[in-house]
Order: C-alpha cells, then structure tokens, then sequence
C-alpha cells in the first residue's frame, strides 16, 4: 500500500485515509502524546484500539486482538521529514502506551519546536493514520 499522507495542520488532528474502510476508521479511536508540551523531550505515545471493531466481537480491554492488525508510529519534523518510526506488532485492545524517548533514528535528541506524532493502523491492506501535534520545549 501507499504510504500516508502527512498534511500539515498546527492544531487539532488531522485524519489521513489511504485506502477507502470505515471498519479500520473507526478502529483507531483516539490517540494522544502526553504530556504535550513536552518539558524534557520524552513523551508518552498512546493510542486507543477499539478490537471489537477489528474481530467482530466485544473483547476485555488489555486482550490481544487477534487479526493481521499494526500500529506503527512516527515522528515528523514540519516539512513533513520522517525522524523516527516505531511498528507495534500484536495489537491490544483499549489504550496502548508507547514510551518514545525523544531521540530520532541516530540516537539524537530533538530540539525544541513543533512535531507531528501520528499513528496508522494497518490491517488486510487498509491503513488509516491519526495525526497530531507535539511540542518540545526543554
């Protein structure tokens, strides 16, 4: 599949759709990166997984959803430059908390400024991504 389109937007959270599925969608409830601003460059990457949406049936938050679903985070600088990627294998049901260390993919640490964190769920070739701001400020 095509990689997502990331669009810039300095408020809010922007929904990218590269393939046409309401069912993945509506999948990818809700995702935050906390705390925003960040004060020491590190945050807390969470993102909510509704399974029951994936499997067809009500699963108990924490459950592994079990389906060829991933969620693969990542960090943009504002042009739109990827700085660091991270792909989650064995989904979970509910929130799912990635804590990401600030650093891009040479071990660097990101300076001060505005960040786009976004999470895409992909599963059986549809892939939607969530995206939002972050900002360092150390």
């Amino acid at each position: 599949s095509s990689p997502p389109t990331a669009t810039s937007s300095a408020t809010g959270t922007t929904t990218v759709e590269t393939s046409p599925s309401s069912l993945v969608d509506s999948a990818l409830v809700e995702f935050l990166p906390y705390p925003n601003p960040s004060t020491d460059g590190t945050a807390d990457l969470s993102y909510v997984v509704d399974g029951s949406v994936i499997t067809g049936s009500a699963l108990r938050p924490g459950t592994a959803v079990q389906s060829d679903a991933t969620v693969i985070l990542r960090i943009f600088t504002r042009s739109n430059r990827l700085l660091w990627t991270h792909k989650v294998q064995g989904v979970r049901d509910g929130r799912n908390v990635y804590h990401w260390d600030g650093k891009d993919f040479e071990g660097a640490p990101l300076a001060n400024g505005l960040y786009y964190y976004t999470a895409t769920l992909e599963r059986s070739g549809y892939e939607v991504t969530k995206k939002t701001a972050l900002f360092i400020m150390k």
